[in-house]
């Protein structure tokens, strides 16, 4: 007969080979070390089952992590609750992915553009030490021209990465078929719902036997969470998606909307006690602010900055439209006769910029 060594040492070559084999579990393995969050909650841990469904909301972690410690229960209303413990073979770049996905159903899905928009309102303490990161995932449906995949996260916050990292986490390799960071770029950096966003841009290319194709990945990383346990916020997602030209003027289906916590070389646990995602019909004209070149709804040095920049791209790009925010002084055009306008309003040399009729 084996060791419980080498039984476990086979489990975890199965696991490195992408082959999931269930456990029983003893009492000791599904000991509650997780906060229980309020109402009925179904313990995963104790089951040894990776997923489970309550309401709209499936959440997730992976087997190998709960066979060896790790806890997670779910709840009513997005709630859940998790506690990652690392396991004693730990896999080569293998990470603990503890999720609820918002299913939208299919023949619902919204289209979030000027229409439609979904908004995550959210509340967690976390207790998380080391490497992880907090984000929301919208599941792009619609596939591109080949093929390609796209993605939309919303990052609020990511610990011990920096951002090139933290995509490179997004790698994938099962036998000879793998996922590939080729490239990370900046592409804009803004403030939504009065925080402050870097937002990137990750290509990545997937070898398969049977397929290749590429892979985007869009992530705004907040930069301005405070210390402490509690973190909470009401996400914008078309105010995010809509800083890239792709998203702003187009109608973009979304098949569920997730929030991940996703852990290596981590302790620590955390609670999300308030997740409320909802889609919003945006029948009513978006308000236009003149001189809001950052869409952050308030007029300081940061549209000056901005202004100068939209400029030096409006004087190069012939035949370019004026955005109605831009044409400060009503003139039909945007110029530097609006800059110096602007600049005069945010020193206060002038109290207000001209009404339009």
């Amino acid at each position: 007969m084996r060791s419980k060594k080498a039984l476990l040492s086979v489990a975890s070559a199965l696991m490195a080979a992408a082959c999931m084999l269930p456990f029983p579990a003893t009492a000791a393995d599904s000991e509650a070390a997780v906060t229980a969050v309020t109402d009925t909650a179904i313990d995963l841990s104790e089951s040894i089952s990776s997923n489970t469904t309550i309401d709209n909301y499936e959440f997730y972690c992976p087997e190998y992590f709960l066979i060896y410690g790790s806890k997670m229960k779910a709840s009513t209303n997005g709630r859940f609750s998790g506690e990652y413990k690392a396991p004693p073979y730990p896999l080569n770049g293998q990470y603990a992915e503890f999720s609820s996905m918002y299913k939208f159903g299919e023949g619902n899905e919204p289209n979030v553009g000027k229409k439609q928009n979904i908004r995550a309102d959210y509340c967690l303490n976390n207790r998380l030490n080391g490497k992880y990161g907090i984000f929301f995932d919208a599941m792009i449906t619609e596939n591109t021209e080949n093929h390609d995949r796209c993605y939309f996260d919303v990052a609020e916050m990511v610990s011990g990465y920096e951002p090139e990292d933290f995509l490179k986490t997004f790698e994938l390799k099962y036998g000879t078929n793998h996922l590939d960071l080729k490239s990370c770029e900046l592409l804009k950096s803004y403030s939504s719902g009065g925080h402050e966003y870097d937002l990137y841009k990750g290509v990545y290319h997937y070898y398969g036997c049977y397929s290749n194709y590429d892979e985007y990945r869009y992530i705004a990383f907040r930069k301005d969470y405070a210390d402490g346990e509690q973190l909470e916020n009401s996400i914008d997602l078309y105010d995010h998606m809509s800083r890239l030209s792709e998203f702003e003027n187009a109608d973009t289906k979304i098949g569920a909307m997730s929030l991940i916590f996703r852990t290596i070389e981590t302790e620590g646990d955390f609670e999300v006690t308030k997740q409320d995602i909802s889609v919003i019909e945006q029948s009513t004209v978006p308000e236009v602010i003149s001189g809001d070149f950052n869409s952050d709804k308030r007029i300081d040095s940061m549209d000056v900055v901005h202004a100068r920049k939209t400029l030096l791209k409006h004087m190069s790009s012939e035949g370019a439209d004026t955005p109605e925010y831009a044409d400060i002084n009503l003139n039909g055009k945007f110029d530097v006769a609006d800059i110096v306008m602007l600049q005069s309003f945010v020193i206060g040399r002038i109290k207000a910029f001209p009404a339009s009729e």
